[in-house]
């Protein structure tokens, strides 16, 4: 059992127990991650059936482990291709959304932040789709190296994203992230563009993706009434207004 990745082994005990009280003959079979000799891990499937006595008791459990970590490998390749956004390499829509719901799921507080490129299609119609394109392609550059590896980062559509960053309920660490944005973007990109920031806190704003999802739109439209080029966040006050900062 200690060969045994830790997050498995709590289903190699449940199909071992299902094996042991079992009154079939039924062949069990379950995927783990097992250690190798380096210390690292390998997908293995392991495969047995219970060998009892004749009144039923369980003496053992004959099988064999085959390694399958290339086509788990290949599986995951296509699963990630099939949930990633092909021009800028951020997460579709669909793959966004469900990635935050299981965030919730697991830990409900956190920031959404949705983000709107200003005067898109101006640029688009007076400088060229190309140009247009290499933006998008640019400010998702630009999320993954400000953001955390494991926060949520995706592209609902067009030229709206959205980043969901989870395990914190600090206002200022949401403030100083998308002051930073802007902040970035107009050094390094000299002005060439600028995006409008919506903020929703969870739990404040709600704890499902609709209801954070409508409460950043709505603080992201603030941010283009200001002007755009800023950002709208939710105080946590009964009042219920919104803070808004440029």
């Amino acid at each position: 059992m200690p060969l045994i990745h830790p997050e498995d082994q709590p289903a190699m005990i449940s199909m071992l127990n299902s094996a042991a009280l079992s009154t079939g003959n039924s062949l069990y079979r379950l995927d783990v991650r097992f250690q190798t000799r380096e210390g690292g891990y390998r997908w293995v499937s392991c495969q047995g059936q219970a060998i009892r006595e004749r009144s039923g008791y369980p003496l053992s459990i004959i099988g064999k482990i085959v390694d399958i970590q290339d086509q788990k490998s290949k599986e995951e390749r296509l699963i990630e291709k099939s949930s990633t956004d092909a021009m800028t390499g951020a997460l579709n829509r669909e793959a966004t959304e469900a990635r935050i719901e299981k965030r919730l799921s697991d830990d409900q507080k956190g920031f959404l932040f949705l983000l709107d490129i200003d005067n898109f299609k101006e640029i688009n119609d007076t400088r060229g789709h190309m140009i247009g394109d290499q933006i998008l392609i640019d400010l998702v550059q630009l999320l993954k190296s400000e953001f955390r590896q494991n926060d949520v980062i995706g592209r609902l559509g067009g030229d709206e994203f959205m980043v969901f960053m989870d395990q914190t309920q600090d206002p200022q660490a949401a403030i100083q992230k998308a002051s930073h944005i802007l902040n970035r973007l107009a050094v390094e990109k000299a002005g060439a563009f600028s995006v409008s920031i919506g903020i929703a806190s969870a739990p404040l704003d709600g704890t499902t993706y609709d209801q954070l999802y409508d409460a950043a739109d709505k603080a992201m439209y603030q941010a283009k009434r200001q002007g755009k080029n800023s950002y709208f966040l939710r105080k946590p006050r009964p009042e219920d207004s919104f803070e808004k900062s440029a």
